[in-house]
């Protein structure tokens, strides 16, 4: 009787401790709707997608808000609703159609979108970023799921609405502001001022600034190393200013010597993105951060004065800047580069090649070339700061 009385003492205490179990389990509960790796190689998020039953590559773009499918795709789109639109860009205007939209499927996930789609072509973006890709995942479509980007462990997840997430691990939860056009955009804190960022997932750089930001900035001596650039949209390369910010506050995160750009946006890119592990909770209206491996990853500048496509698998020297080192050793636009230090490269190693354009200062390339058939060499030497304003 002693022990069966002393049992009935510990069932109040075991009770509560199920309880307390099983609510603690249930906080912890995501619900994973779709999940696909993060490659560390490509510097864009591409998803890999179905429609009408046929696979696909698709960029995951928060700065744009209809999604969009190339002119290649265009007949999956059926009939449509309005056509000879055009859209204007820094380099200049692309033309656009709308239809009505396709459901889009993610694994198993099927995605819906209540606002028309565009057709447009996306061949040269494909051409800067090195990667093929037939389509923009923009937010009429990811504005519906809870996106959880881990680059600790190489993966993407899509969650659903009801999850339970468990933020314990991460160190900070900042408000996102839904602006014009259904964008996401947080506060940052530049030289004690709040301002405006929208999250754009599709910019690879560390981020843009409008003219009127980045012009005070330099007035109150916010940033340095100031440069005049080339910047890619969809229709091709323009020129841009280029800065170093010398203190950029995202909660309690300070980032050093960001590099950005001017644009018709202030705007923070995917390279100060995947400084951290993040959680995209779009129906809520909130971004979750912590540090990730690659936290305080320095982005170096180019140092050669060479902007380079991927044209049907061939790396090709797109843009020559005439102040530059590959300018002094005669390269040009236009020529196929065969080899990087006897290293032969092909289109799908742009990411790597503009590694080393951004290399040390005096550091010496060995570069390859094909122009119109004849092989030239050229022994590059790589300089900080040619194109400083």
């Amino acid at each position: 009787m002693v022990k069966i009385r002393a049992f009935r003492g510990l069932l109040p205490l075991i009770v509560l401790f199920l309880i307390l179990f099983v609510s603690d389990n249930s906080r912890c509960e995501e619900t994973v709707l779709f999940e696909t790796k993060l490659n560390p190689s490509i510097e864009a998020i591409l998803l890999p997608v179905t429609v009408k039953g046929v696979s696909y590559t698709f960029l995951f773009d928060t700065g744009s808000t209809l999604t969009v499918f190339d002119k290649s795709i265009e007949h999956l789109l059926g009939e449509p609703l309005d056509i000879n639109h055009k859209a204007t860009t820094p380099s200049g205007q692309v033309p656009f159609s709308y239809y009505k939209p396709v459901d889009i499927k993610l694994g198993q996930l099927t995605l819906k979108s209540k606002q028309p789609y565009l057709s447009a072509d996306l061949k040269f973006a494909g051409k800067a970023l090195g990667q093929v890709f037939q389509g923009i995942i923009a937010m009429d479509l990811i504005h519906q799921y809870i996106w959880k980007f881990n680059y600790g462990e190489g993966k993407i997840q899509i969650l659903s609405t009801n999850s339970n997430l468990n933020t314990d691990e991460y160190e900070t939860v900042i408000p996102i502001h839904p602006i014009q056009r259904m964008l996401p955009a947080i506060n940052i804190d530049l030289g004690g001022k709040s301002i405006q960022f929208v999250i754009d997932t599709a910019d690879t750089g560390s981020g843009e600034l409008t003219k009127d930001l980045l012009d005070s900035m330099i007035d109150k001596k916010l940033v340095h190393d100031i440069a005049s650039d080339t910047s890619v949209s969809v229709t091709g390369q323009y020129s841009t200013r280029r800065v170093r910010i010398n203190d950029f506050k995202i909660g309690p995160f300070v980032y050093d010597n960001l590099l950005m750009s001017e644009a018709q946006q202030n705007a923070i890119g995917l390279s100060l993105l995947k400084r951290h592990d993040f959680i995209l909770d779009l129906p809520n209206i909130r971004l979750f951060l912590r540090k990730g491996p690659n936290f305080s990853f320095i982005e170096h500048e180019d140092k050669s004065g060479i902007k380079i496509i991927n044209d049907n698998g061939q790396v090709v020297i797109g843009f020559i800047d005439e102040r530059g080192p590959a300018a002094d050793v005669g390269l040009l636009a236009g020529d196929k580069i065969i080899s990087v230090n006897r290293k032969p490269v092909s289109g799908n190693d742009l990411k790597l090649i503009r590694d080393k354009l951004k290399g040390k200062d005096g550091e010496k390339l060995f570069i390859k070339i094909n122009r119109d058939g004849e092989i030239i060499n050229a022994n590059l030497i790589l300089k900080k700061g040619y194109n400083y304003l």
